[in-house]
């Protein structure tokens, strides 16, 4: 394995029935390759054994392995030539004609994160305004907030003389009303012509 490259852990069991300490795995992984690693273990209980007869064992260790694919096989015993495949485990056939068990180490892609691409006000078409009065305010949606000097604009009018001038002319003019005292010198002056006349018809 070369420096610095990337290692994943990786752990490699061995459960064989009548299989006893010591157990030695090799492969091509390890370093040197084919170099035999002794394995640890527990003991387990499997349904149907009897107390007396020998205890049942789990093997395991952990390495850590570069991404590709490798063979590795077991050895049992501290000595001898006894190497066995593990059964659970895929086989495969070496140029050799030996019979190994193969590993695979392989990084899962990842998926790709869904993006949104930014939304863009441009082909949006503008909302309806209606029109407004001088000195009302408008609310504008989040999107057409720009600074407050560009809001100001939007929603005020500079007074200007000319247009106030302009406003006050295009005002229709009351006429005043008149005073009270005049109102009431005509409804006497009209009694009084009521009284004259009535005067005169006694007379005649």
């Amino acid at each position: 394995m070369a420096g610095g490259e990337a290692t994943f852990p990786v752990t490699i069991t061995f459960d064989s029935p009548g299989a006893c300490p010591p157990v030695y795995v090799a492969g091509s992984f390890t370093v040197p390759e084919w170099q035999p690693h002794e394995l640890e273990y527990s003991i387990v209980r499997r349904e149907g054994d009897d107390t007396h007869d020998k205890p049942s064992y789990t093997f395991f260790r952990t390495f850590n392995i570069p991404e590709g694919t490798f063979q590795y096989k077991f050895r049992l015993g501290h000595k001898g030539d006894w190497w066995v495949c593990n059964r659970n485990e895929e086989i495969v056939t070496d140029a050799l004609g030996n019979h190994n068990n193969r590993l695979v180490v392989a990084v899962a892609p990842q998926e790709p994160v869904a993006t949104t691409p930014n939304a863009s006000h441009e082909d949006e078409e503008p909302l309806p305004s209606k029109p407004q009065e001088d000195g009302e305010s408008v609310v504008l949606p989040p999107e057409q907030h720009g600074s407050v000097d560009s809001l100001c604009r939007r929603t005020t009018r500079p007074y200007s003389p000319s247009i106030a001038s302009s406003t006050e002319s295009k005002e229709p003019s009351a006429s005043p009303s008149p005073p009270a005292q005049t109102v009431l010198q005509r409804i006497l002056q009209y009694l009084k012509s009521i009284l004259m006349l009535l005067f005169h018809r006694k007379a005649a």
